[in-house]
């Protein structure tokens, strides 16, 4: 009966032990709990950082980085483009600011797309004109077409609006690479190649945007010519 006695009143000890400790235990379970939330908040904020939102639905036209690039603060990673919404930006002359204003419907040709036109909205109107070149810019919002990508070349035809067109024949613009250019007679009368910007394609004519002015000779002979030859005007019958 000692024996039992003993033994009862030594387990009863160590319960009171056990009950003494769950407070401090109770504080360690709270610390480990703390801190691994801490850590599972810090593994879910790395994991927001590596998922990158577009801040628009639309294409990715060019990366800027490769798997395995340091990327900083600031780096380009990708390049996109909005598909539904393209607009062409539309250098006018001063003397057409008139036939414009915004929210006016505007006829665009696009050459890449064929004979389709599309009606385009001008959406703004630089309130300034470049000193150097006399010209304003307008930026017309193009309809959504599913083979518009940026960069194209475009047109806009503004209505009632008239601007004298310099043209020559097709037949005198020479090819230099991927330049056109045309022989003109200098003061001197001696021949001298010039790069022009072609427009246009008018039946057998095709419209110069620029590099010749009105008024300007221009000379046609097959074999093509050298650069510096004279040429000798005269009448038919001289």
């Amino acid at each position: 009966m000692e024996n039992r006695f003993l033994a009862s009143e030594a387990e009863k000890e160590r319960m009171a032990q056990v009950v003494l400790s769950f407070p401090d235990r109770e504080k360690q379970l709270n610390a480990r709990l703390e801190q691994t939330q801490a850590e599972l908040q810090m593994v879910e904020t790395r994991l927001d950082d590596a998922y990158i939102a577009a801040p628009i639905s639309g294409m990715v036209t060019a990366k800027k980085v490769e798997i395995g690039t340091l990327a900083h603060p600031g780096t380009p990673l990708l390049q996109m483009e909005d598909s539904s919404h393209y607009r062409i930006e539309v250098p006018f002359d001063e003397g057409l600011a008139s036939y414009l204003s915004e929210g006016m419907p505007i006829q665009v040709e696009i050459p890449a797309l064929g004979s389709t036109m599309l009606e385009g909205v001008v959406e703004e109107i630089s309130p300034t004109v470049d000193p150097a070149t006399r010209t304003g810019l307008a930026k017309v919002r193009l309809p959504s077409h599913g083979s518009l990508r940026s960069g194209m070349y475009g047109r806009a035809m503004i209505r009632g609006a008239s601007v004298p067109t310099l043209v020559v024949p097709s037949e005198v613009l020479m090819a230099r690479g991927q330049l056109l250019g045309v022989y003109v007679l200098d003061a001197d009368s001696r021949v001298r190649f010039r790069l022009v910007t072609a427009g246009r394609k008018l039946e057998a004519q095709t419209e110069v945007l620029s590099g010749l002015r009105a008024g300007e000779e221009v000379v046609y002979l097959k074999p093509e010519i050298s650069e510096g030859t004279p040429v000798i005007r005269s009448k038919v019958g001289e």
